[in-house]
């Protein structure tokens, strides 16, 4: 079938049911207009940060709304995240930085004055965009690769570093459809896309993809 982008889809089930929650975690949740409405937000000030089609976002936030929020701000745009545990030691992280080469830095402790020490544009965990920007829909954008995750890391070089192998990415395109096997809380998120496999940024093995038996 067709690929279809993760903000197409979401621009979708917003309009067809807005009120229905699409993101729930803890006693927090989110419907698919506000996700929608707030992604799109957010997106715009990543693009005022300088993310474009094809960059790479360093998503370092703990697994929750704003994480998703991120995610798809980065899609939108046609950036390609890169998810990182926020409970990473700073050198890991850095290791990990310094390999994707990111344009934008979400969440982190070296996120101060919209700035990582390298001097890389960052954002702190629970940025709020501001709310003159629009939260219309961004025009319709697909990125080269789902996801860009890290590896297994290899014997370090230096006390508290890592290194990293080459990235490596593969061109299968999963479906875009919900359904079995597939949680529709977060179904977008593991089975709607049109983007290449995971790029990987450092394995000489194969990444991670959606699944690709998803039936409604």
């Amino acid at each position: 079938m067709a690929g279809i982008s993760y903000g197409r889809v979401l621009a979708r089930l917003a309009e067809r049911d807005p009120d229905r929650v699409a993101v729930a975690v803890g006693d927090e949740s989110i419907t698919r207009g506000g996700l929608e409405r707030r992604s799109n937000r957010v997106a715009r000030a990543y693009a005022e940060l300088g993310v474009r089609e094809g960059d790479f976002v360093t998503i370092g936030l703990p697994n929750g709304i704003e994480f998703f929020v991120a995610c798809l701000a980065a899609w939108k745009l046609g950036a390609v995240p890169n998810p990182v545990s926020s409970r990473l030691p700073p050198a890991e992280r850095e290791a990990i930085v310094e390999r994707a080469s990111p344009r934008l830095i979400v969440g982190g402790e070296e996120a101060e004055g919209g700035r990582a020490r390298d001097g890389r544009a960052s954002l702190p965990a629970g940025f709020e965009p501001d709310p003159g920007l629009p939260d219309g829909p961004l025009p319709d954008r697909t990125p080269p690769h789902e996801r860009a995750i890290r590896s297994v890391p290899r014997r370090s070089s230096a006390p508290g570093a890592r290194s990293w192998r080459p990235a490596r990415s593969t061109t299968r395109r999963p479906s875009a459809r919900p359904g079995r096997g597939c949680s529709r809380a977060r179904w977008w998120s593991r089975c709607a896309t049109s983007t290449r496999r995971s790029v990987l940024l450092g394995s000489s093995g194969t990444g991670s993809t959606a699944p690709s038996s998803c039936r409604p």
